[in-house]
């Protein structure tokens, strides 16, 4: 069987990856840890140079000769004249050709049997990343008396696993040697799998091999830029050198977006001048002009608290949100141009479905730094293995994950006031504990990514409590018209006129808001559902048309929110946080939440069973199969609707840019640090330590660094030090949130006495150099989006464009 021989297989690489063996009955095993680039004059194989010489020059024949078509006007004899003058130009043209031409080798070591290089015999070739699908191993050969290596085949090909038939060469010196074969413990070079574009390969002569991962320094890229050719028929040419770079330099990475643009991603300047100089001169086999964008500097958006949100409890604060006055962004163009932006306030949105079926209600938050490790680390030890139950304590938690809060602030100064802001329950003894909060927080969680964001489910959506159902006249949820909002106070003459408008699941909006000012302190399911001791006297007297409570349109909603809407919220979620509302960059340290759920019921039409006892009948009106989703609910629309309910709350609290930061290594003299801290100021730097090197008069400096201000910091240190500084080494460090609104100005008198007035400045959106605000410009204006106006004309019509005629 399958298994058996992948077990086999299997064990005879683990025995022979360790020592050199070179006997045809284990199987082969060679790992390509590099690619490089050669030129071929150093490679002494005529065969293949040949062979792409030939096909160097029917690419060149088919971009400078195109096809002709002869005259059929009867002038044969120029049509003669010009074939003979092509095919003269084009044999002078191969036969100057230079030998000038570039391979792609792969540096390997053979591990274990003999690699070959014949043309009958291909290679299974593993990425880093290949991961065997076990389902597969248990299919069975259809022939019984099949030999093995029809049975590898077999199993390769349905695995997808890519074949490559390779030639060998020996490293002489500078020059490359062809063979046919080398031994398990020697070093080769191997051509052939350039096509890959893969940094690193694992090749086998089985199915079953076990791909090696490279090692990860650490080190991500720096400078990002835009490349592309100033000739558009030079596009393939670069693309074709972009792919040999990327596998010649493995710090290099290269990407293509969705709009078309080549991102070139270099560990530094000086890397990054000199890769697009190889690839102007050698990888993209001419001499092409290429146009190089400024860099791209990643950013990510972030909230902030609003000041009485961490004071007011959870009631008070959703009570002044209803009448709070809203931000300026929210004002201003183009960020009120957000579709959904009305229906959101002070964090919080009511994101509607496509066709009114639904209506979800969410809250957008701050989520704690340590709160996120914590999340992070106990999903991961819940998903690792549930045997190592042996290192937790009785509750099932491992006692290393509270080691994240051992500092003495992280209780009083961020969890605390994250707990009263979410209003989560009180311990067993009526008081909120560390434990308690993490254990909540853990029960509701949904999803988590890798930017510190968390999506997790109210109270009230775990209890059912918040999930309502609307059965309603005109098949939806409540959704008040314009006019309906800009209205204070409603008179019965008006709620006469306007009664489909005011009436129609008006009544489970208001109860589903009642659960979500309550927030995570609801009762328990146990409790009666949806009820309102405000609203208890109107609630019996309603209309059943407009609303029901009952056990089965209930039952119904919470169905219909477990098949059909829950699964799609995770990617909603995703969807949201991969692009804010800012400047389409992604968010960071986000805890989106959601509230209430209000899905709109119809009648089935499924023919009811004829019954003759009356309580029979009843009851079967009663059940939950009676009623089905008044319009129709896909994941597409659920998605759609979270993706704006995140943007639109974000949009409603104080937003933050947050930027990388660099670490920054360099030595100094001391007639040299009066320049550096200068420097370091100018640019938004803080020196971390500064300590003297042992037996030297060097001062070894620390600092941090913004990665927006970090571009031409090396010659400028160079040139105002006098060379008493080193140049600086950069890694990327961490990201930090710029404690800037990018929409403030000044309003009272004391602050305009400060920053002067809007009008005088010249700045339509700030009083002041605001960082914030012009790294969101610079990015919107990267990314061919609408920026709002940065200047504003004072007195416009006094100026004279026109010369005076006297």
């Amino acid at each position: 069987t399958t298994t058996t021989t992948t077990t086999t297989t299997t064990t005879n690489i683990k025995t022979t990856g360790n020592v050199d063996n070179i006997h045809n009955t284990v199987p082969t095993v060679a790992h390509v840890c590099k690619f490089f680039v050669t030129n071929g004059s150093q490679v002494n194989d005529p065969e293949l140079l040949s062979q792409l010489q030939r096909q160097n020059n029917r690419d060149t024949d088919n971009h400078q000769y195109p096809s002709t078509t002869t005259n059929t006007t009867g002038e044969e004899q120029d049509v003669i004249t010009t074939n003979n003058n092509y095919n003269h130009n084009r044999n002078n043209k191969h036969q100057s050709a230079p030998t000038d031409l570039t391979l792609t080798m792969g540096l390997a070591r053979v591990l274990s049997g003999t690699l070959h290089s014949n043309h009958n015999m291909e290679y299974y070739c593993f990425g880093p990343k290949y991961k065997y699908k076990h389902k597969n191993q248990g299919r069975e050969s259809d022939n019984n008396n099949s030999t093995n290596n029809n049975n590898n085949n077999r199993i390769g090909n349905s695995l997808n696993i890519p074949k490559r038939n390779i030639r060998l060469y020996l490293l002489m010196g500078s020059s490359f040697v062809r063979v046919n074969s080398v031994p398990a413990g020697h070093i080769c070079a191997i051509y052939g799998l350039d096509t890959l574009q893969l940094k690193t390969v694992t090749v086998c002569d089985s199915p079953y091999g076990m791909p090696l991962k490279a090692l990860d320094n650490g080190l991500r890229p720096l400078v990002k830029v835009n490349v592309e050719a100033v000739s558009a028929s030079d596009m393939d040419a670069l693309e074709r050198g972009l792919v040999k770079l990327s596998l010649a330099d493995a710090a290099i990475e290269v990407t293509a977006t969705s709009k078309g643009e080549r991102i070139l991603a270099c560990l530094g300047e000086i890397h990054l001048e000199q890769s697009i100089l190889d690839l102007q001169h050698k990888y993209c086999g001419k001499e092409i002009q290429i146009r190089i964008s400024d860099p791209i500097v990643e950013f990510g958006e972030s909230t902030d608290w609003f000041e009485e949100e961490l004071t007011s409890t959870h009631s008070q604060f959703f009570d002044d949100g209803i009448k709070a006055r809203l931000p300026r962004q929210v004002t201003m163009p183009p960020y009120c141009y957000e579709d959904g932006l009305s229906y959101a306030r002070r964090g919080r949105c009511r994101a509607i479905l496509s066709g009114r079926g639904a209506a979800v209600t969410v809250r957008v938050m701050p989520l704690p730094k340590c709160i996120h490790e914590y999340l992070a680390s106990t999903r991961g030890n819940n998903s690792s293995s549930s045997s190592s139950s042996s290192s937790k304590d009785m509750d099932g938690k491992d006692d290393q994950d509270l080691s994240i809060f051992s500092k003495p602030d992280d209780w009083e100064d961020i969890v605390l006031p994250f707990a009263n802001a979410l209003n989560i329950p009180l311990g067993a003894n009526n008081d909120v504990t560390l434990q308690s909060i993490l254990d909540w927080l853990t029960l509701a969680l949904r999803s988590l990514d890798g930017n510190g964001n968390a999506l997790v489910e109210g109270a009230s959506i775990i209890n059912h409590e918040a999930i309502q159902a609307v059965v309603s006249d005109n098949g939806g949820v409540y959704v008040p018209q314009k006019e309906d909002r800009e209205v204070v106070d409603v008179t019965a003459k008006d709620l006469e006129s306007h009664k489909p408008m005011y009436t129609t699941g008006m009544e489970v909006y208001e109860n589903t808001q009642y659960h979500i000012r309550q927030g995570a302190s609801t009762q328990s399911k146990d409790t009666d559902i949806g009820t309102n001791p405000t609203n208890s006297s109107s609630s019996s007297s309603s209309s059943s048309s407009c609303c029901s409570k009952d056990a089965a349109t209930k039952e119904k909603a919470i169905q219909i929110w477990k098949e059909e809407i829950q699964g799609s919220t995770v990617a909603g979620f995703q969807a949201g946080c991969r692009s804010g509302p800012l400047c389409e960059e992604p968010l960071r340290g986000i805890l989106v939440i959601i509230e209430g759920v209000e899905i709109a019921l119809k009648k089935s039409e499924k023919s009811t069973p004829k019954v003759k006892d009356e309580s029979e009948k009843s009851k079967h009106l009663n059940r939950a199969d009676q009623y089905d989703s008044a319009r129709p609910l896909s994941g597409g629309m659920v998605v759609t609707a979270l993706r704006t309910g995140i943007r639109c709350a974000l949009l409603t609290r104080p937003v933050r840019l947050v930027e990388g930061h660099l670490r920054l290594t360099l030595h100094s003299t001391l007639t040299g640090l009066g320049p550096l801290y200068a420097i370091l100021s100018k640019r938004r730097g803080r020196v971390i330590s500064d300590t003297m090197v042992d037996g030297t008069d060097l001062i070894s400096i620390v600092a941090s660094i913004p990665q927006a201000e970090s571009f031409g910091l090396a010659p400028e240190l160079l040139k105002k030090s006098s060379g008493n500084v080193t140049a600086p080494e950069l890694i990327f460090s961490h990201w930090e949130t710029l404690k800037e609104d990018p929409f403030w100005i000044p309003t009272s008198l004391e602050e305009r006495e400060d920053y002067g007035e809007i009008l005088l400045n010249g700045d339509s959106s700030t009083g002041l150099d605001n960082n914030a605000l012009k790294y969101i410009r610079m990015v919107r204006d990267r990314k061919g989006l609408i920026v709002d106006s940065n200047k504003i004309i004072v007195a416009a019509e006094k100026q004279r464009t026109l010369a005076r005629k006297k």
